[in-house]
């Protein structure tokens, strides 16, 4: 129940626009965040221009900690302001989006713990809110996973069930859409087998194999299709992903999770290669 399994995260956010574009464009749109004094609900334009304020700060995240903190402020504030609208899906979302990345980089494990668990509501929320978003499921799906991961596989074994189940509810939505494969194939590859849990390595092999299928340009995505093709004894299919890996650039907006994707499959492949 790795917390590496967001496959970056990146739902709501694929733009790879340059960086000088996301600069001006974020100091153009923060310069324009509206002010509620009376609160009340946000209108159209205005719920549009917190969302396109939200995701800039959220792509430029890696590059500077006050723009996720800015990030978490606005959301706060607008699910604050939004009282006769309180079940606001795209806010509770993205709320979780930004807790789930805060937890990652947090030092403490108390801390991350906090973090996540406070991401876990806001996706709970977000799934109340709307039974068919499949973000809000993702989200949900992910921060168990983290929570689980901080808490020990043996002690969250009882968050395995709910952790697939929200997964799996996103493939429902949308099967072509990759971000839940990654997690879901991690699930299936660490979690203990039956009877203890759902554990099934080569339900985790198809999963992978699908990820990659529809996310073939992701180092992550093909280093954690290697480890579980290393896994089930397919040592070809292994060094075929690992080298995968090492061929695509990495994610420009949070390299961190592909730069130490690249160094554990060149490790991998160095062994395999003796």
């Amino acid at each position: 129940m790795s917390r590496r399994c967001r496959a970056r995260g990146r739902a709501g956010a694929y733009t790879c626009a340059g960086v000088r574009i996301w600069i001006t464009v974020g100091i153009l749109l923060l310069f324009s965040i509206p002010v509620f004094p009376g609160g009340g609900a946000l209108t159209y334009a205005e719920e549009n221009s917190t969302f396109q304020i939200v995701d800039n700060l959220y792509a430029r995240r890696c590059e500077a900690p006050e723009n996720s903190r800015r990030m978490m402020e606005i959301i706060e504030e607008k699910l604050a302001a939004d009282e006769q609208n309180p079940g606001n899906y795209e806010l509770l979302w993205r709320a979780a989006r930004g807790y789930l990345f805060l937890g990652d980089y947090a030092g403490e494990s108390k801390e991350k713990l906090r973090l996540y668990e406070k991401g876990k509501e806001y996706a709970e929320l977000a799934v109340a809110a709307n039974s068919q978003g499949y973000e809000g499921f993702f989200y949900l799906g992910v921060l168990i996973g983290s929570i689980g991961e901080e808490r020990g596989v043996m002690n969250s074994l009882f968050m395995v069930k709910p952790m697939r189940n929200a997964l799996e509810r996103c493939l429902e939505i949308d099967p072509e859409r990759p971000l839940a494969y990654n997690p879901l194939a991690q699930l299936y590859w660490k979690a203990p087998g039956r009877p203890l849990s759902i554990g099934n390595i080569k339900t985790a092999l198809q999963l992978a194999e699908k990820l990659v299928t529809l996310s073939p340009d992701s180092p992550y995505d093909w280093y954690i299709y290697g480890c579980i093709a290393l896994a089930t004894k397919e040592r070809d299919l292994a060094m075929e992903a690992f080298t995968k890996c090492l061929s695509f650039p990495e994610d420009p907006e949070d390299p961190r999770l592909d730069r130490e994707a690249k160094e554990s499959a060149r490790a991998e492949l160095d062994k395999l290669k003796k």
